[in-house]
């Protein structure tokens, strides 16, 4: 068997071209402000809030595992659990660290040995999972842009993430109610694609409609629903809570405004560890609300150490403690077009 490449050229040229961006948004982030007056404000953040802050995004973590165990329809077990908290946290580290986003992938591989479900299971939950969170999005900025007036260069944009989330919603109810029998229908028509594409896509399809079992009883939809739009909360209390960490008095619809700057801003590839690009979103989407440039970069660098490290660091933990070995990544790596075999 050929030895195999833990990076690809596209990979590679992923990480050099979100490398370059992470430069330059560290140019423009710290651009006119001093580190003296960086250690300045940082140095005077209030402690009890940047505890508080790390405590609700630990709390925000074990909120999504319990949502993935929900869309799982796994019966409780406590070690189960733990399992799926380890992946999320494994794929998060994945995610920050490095802009192929391969982060989905570890948690399947990762939680695909050690609970006995199938990884097409495993990547239909996910594919539910980014679905669910672009409709919550989605209905979170709707509300912020009827609550504030946004600058342009986020209010269209905005439009489209909105019409986006309709559309996905949409597509939850038609593929809860009619999925199987559009599945059955759209087969023979997908297998008259040239080369293996139709099996491809019937495979994604069939996934996908795996994933989306937990949504057709309304007792499992309900808590999936409701644990989506804790998260959210959780994610823009952090926000807020670090805010106020700095002392920048600014609304609640601030936090809100930087999770979702943050959310669709990290999309495209940035540098390893999110760097630069992070902090310039952040300053950007608190210029909105006239707040300084210094204060607004130490709320960034602040919120990095709370928001992203601790994740980081578990993540981190979870493979050294799980011996989760270099050969499970670089299988990862290889089948980074989402070419899951269940096995």
């Amino acid at each position: 068997m050929p030895e195999s490449k833990i990076f690809d050229r596209r990979t590679i040229l992923k990480i050099i071209l979100g490398t370059l961006l992470g430069i330059l948004a560290v140019y423009f982030a710290f651009q006119g402000v001093s580190v003296s007056q960086l250690g300045e404000v940082i140095s005077q953040a209030n402690p009890w809030l940047v505890v508080l802050g790390l405590g609700i995004v630990l709390l925000n973590v074990a909120t999504l595992a319990l949502r993935w165990w929900v869309m799982l329809l796994r019966d409780w077990k406590t070690e189960e659990y733990f399992s799926l908290l380890g992946g999320v946290y494994l794929g998060q580290m994945f995610n920050i660290l490095l802009p192929a986003r391969l982060g989905e992938l570890a948690r399947i591989y990762f939680v695909s040995e050690r609970v006995k479900t199938t990884k097409s299971g495993l990547l239909g939950s996910l594919i539910l999972e980014k679905v669910i969170d672009m409709i919550t999005f989605g209905v979170a900025l709707l509300l912020l842009i009827t609550a504030v007036s946004l600058p342009a260069w986020v209010s269209e944009p905005g439009k489209t993430l909105i019409a986006l989330s309709l559309i996905s919603l949409i597509a939850v109810f038609v593929l809860v109610l009619w999925g199987r029998r559009l599945l059955v229908w759209i087969t023979p028509l997908l297998k008259r694609l040239p080369s293996s594409w139709g099996e491809r896509i019937a495979g994604v399809l069939e996934r996908a409609l795996t994933g989306f079992d937990s949504m057709r009883d309304w007792k499992r939809q309900l808590p999936i629903w409701a644990l989506s739009i804790f998260s959210l909360i959780l994610s823009t209390l952090t926000n807020y809570v670090i805010l106020r960490a700095v002392q920048i008095q600014a609304p609640f619809t601030a936090a809100l405004f930087v999770l979702i700057v943050l959310q669709v801003g990290s999309a495209p590839p940035s540098a390893p560890g999110k760097l630069g690009v992070f902090h310039y979103l952040a300053v950007l989407a608190l210029s909105a609300f006239s707040v300084e440039k210094d204060l607004a970069l130490a709320y960034s660098v602040l919120l990095y150490v709370v928001a992203l490290l601790p994740k980081v660091v578990i993540g981190v933990g979870v493979m050294i403690f799980s011996r989760w070995r270099l050969p499970d990544i670089r299988l990862i790596i290889e089948k980074s077009e989402y070419k899951i075999e269940d096995g």
